[in-house]
């Protein structure tokens, strides 16, 4: 992403396109972590997330211990990818 600062700076075209590039991704972390965190503000543990959940986020969600999961019927009508996911940091179960 381009620095605060550098906003009223005319960058290259080459440092514009890859910052464009990378945004994407880390807007939608930030989106989730927020969703998350305000919950927990509130005494949640489980959220429900709208949006395109990429295989790294979902990787690194798994990976910081929690749950995630589509909520059924969420599947977008021209695709199979579900658009609405429920993130949870409850405790797991013994199996």
């Amino acid at each position: 992403m381009i620095p605060k600062e550098d906003i009223g700076i005319l960058l290259p075209a080459e440092q514009v396109r890859a910052a464009a590039k990378g945004a994407e991704s880390i807007l939608r972390e930030i989106s989730a972590a927020t969703t998350i965190n305000l919950a927990a503000n509130t005494g949640e543990t489980r959220v429900i997330w709208t949006g395109k959940l990429t295989p790294v986020l979902k990787l690194k969600l798994e990976k910081l211990g929690y749950t995630v999961k589509p909520v059924d019927g969420s599947a977008d009508e021209n695709s199979d990818n579900p658009t609405v996911w429920e993130f949870s940091c409850e405790a797991k179960e013994a199996e």
